[in-house]
């Protein structure tokens, strides 16, 4: 293992055994794509400086595509980094994926391709335009498995998403997020085999996942799924999860249907303890247990970074835990570490940073 690098505000303890900090800032928090190389080797788009504090900072500010090597100074990537970081960009199974503007030498013209390949081994391929047909879903997952878009005709119509070599498929049906509300009636969410043969009726609803919040992981070959977001209305979530003491959590094995439910009891992580709004919820499965994080818009006091164990949540980091994704090997998770409310302030110095910590014994 590569030595850890302290951030300050992280500390390498029990449960965490070792800390990275890229020192890379980042203003785009939600939604950032923070995809593994390979289990040592982080491909992430961040701010080309540290944060900006002055309208000249923030006019000349620039997002560039970074490769960070554990235990190493993350490193400028691409012939454009500007350009590879502000377009679509991806890494998985030792491949990166990203645009490049490339300028015709007898006209001067100006076009985008894309490139794929091993880290100095990139080639152009084709730039795929628009949406094809029966395109599965690129779910908003903490591990991103294969940069490939991926459509099967056979499924128009349909939400359903896949694992990362497209052997099963879950069928969420035409209508989950109204079904999530609803306004259309629920649905049985169906495991199949990509052929559309060895159909199984799992025990979950639509309405009770988000799609896009499913997420795969390849350390154990199972699927995750729950509803990520937690809203008063026109549902009150809030308190049908109090009622229960339990937010389901869904872990399914897809070569055997095995489902097993999870349950995140109700607690002051759950955004609802001084009457909540919204909270986002994002998983971390890992070898070392599963763990989430808790974004709750109207109790700052409440967020964090959470372990699940034996049906108990401890909270691991009380700062903001954003856009986390877990290696392949499930040991290591990187995330936008926020370390407080003066990190969210344009105007504030306090900055926030992309972190990397591993969660595993040593023996692992």
């Amino acid at each position: 293992m590569a030595t850890p690098q302290s951030t300050g505000t992280l500390a390498v303890g029990e449960t965490i055994r070792a800390v990275w900090d890229s020192g890379l800032y980042t203003e785009r928090h939600a939604g950032l794509g923070i995809y593994w190389l390979d289990d040592n080797t982080i491909v992430v788009s961040a701010d080309n400086g540290p944060k900006p504090v002055t309208a000249e900072q923030f006019r000349t500010a620039e997002t560039w595509l970074y490769l960070w090597r554990l235990g190493e100074k993350p490193r400028p990537y691409g012939p454009n980094p500007h350009v590879a970081g502000t377009n679509y960009h991806c890494a998985a199974r030792g491949e990166l994926t990203y645009y490049q503007n490339v300028v015709d030498r007898n006209t001067g013209a100006s076009s985008r391709t894309l490139w794929r390949g091993p880290p100095g081994g990139e080639r152009e391929v084709a730039s795929r335009k628009g949406r094809a047909p029966g395109e599965a879903i690129r779910p908003i997952t903490v591990e991103r498995t294969n940069c490939e878009f991926h459509s099967d005709p056979a499924m128009t119509g349909r939400l359903y998403t896949t694992d990362a070599d497209h052997q099963f498929y879950l069928d969420f049906g035409k209508d989950p997020l109204l079904a999530r509300v609803g306004a259309v009636p629920a649905e049985p969410i169906i495991l199949m085999r990509a052929d559309g043969s060895a159909r199984v009726e799992l025990p979950i609803s639509n309405a009770s996942v988000s799609p896009g919040a499913t997420h795969f992981h390849t350390f154990d070959s199972v699927f995750y799924l729950l509803n990520s977001n937690v809203l008063a209305s026109p549902i009150n979530f809030f308190e049908t999860w109090r009622n229960n003491d339990c937010w389901p959590i869904w872990r399914v094995d897809p070569r055997t249907a095995k489902t097993e439910r999870l349950c995140i009891p109700f607690g002051p992580w759950s955004g609802a303890m001084h009457g909540g709004g919204a909270t986002s919820i994002a998983l971390a499965p890992t070898r070392a247990g599963l763990f989430f994080s808790t974004y709750p818009l109207k109790a700052q006091e409440e967020h964090g970074f959470y372990q699940l164990r034996d049906g108990s949540v401890s909270r691991i980091l009380s700062s903001y835990v954003t856009s986390s994704s877990v290696s392949p090997n499930g040991c290591r998770i990187a995330f936008v570490h926020i370390p407080n409310d003066d990190a969210l302030r344009a105007d504030s110095p306090v900055s926030s940073s992309i972190v990397a910590i591993d969660v595993c014994s040593p023996d692992i």
